[in-house]
């Protein structure tokens, strides 16, 4: 799911930046629906996917010190609960540093 998330997001990403698409979730959606990426994904992560780009993209357009968004490479850590999907890429590397912290330390034996 990961894989395909990040490649929905930079198939997107591609027509904002060759104004082949609006600046519209629906419009995205549109014109990615025979994408393999886009039906692969539950329809909501794909306009969970999509939605973030858009308001990404957007505040970009308003204000230019905020960097463009880029085109997504690592795979991110999406888990599903009540609410929907949750990126916790961030929240994962501080959560186990944490845990590791807070466990009690092994002597070596030899």
């Amino acid at each position: 799911m990961c894989y395909h998330s990040a490649k929905l997001w930079n198939q997107a990403l591609f027509l904002l930046n060759k104004k082949e698409a609006k600046l519209n979730v629906y419009d995205l959606y549109n014109r990615l629906r025979n994408s393999v990426h886009l039906r692969a994904l539950q329809s909501r992560v794909s306009q969970i996917v999509l939605d973030k780009l858009v308001r990404a993209y957007k505040k970009h357009l308003e204000d230019q010190s905020i960097a463009k968004p880029k085109p997504r490479r690592k795979h991110r850590t999406v888990v599903f609960d009540k609410t929907g999907f949750k990126n916790l890429w961030k929240q994962n590397k501080a959560q186990l540093k944490q845990e590791l912290e807070k466990a009690p330390k092994r002597e070596a034996r030899h």
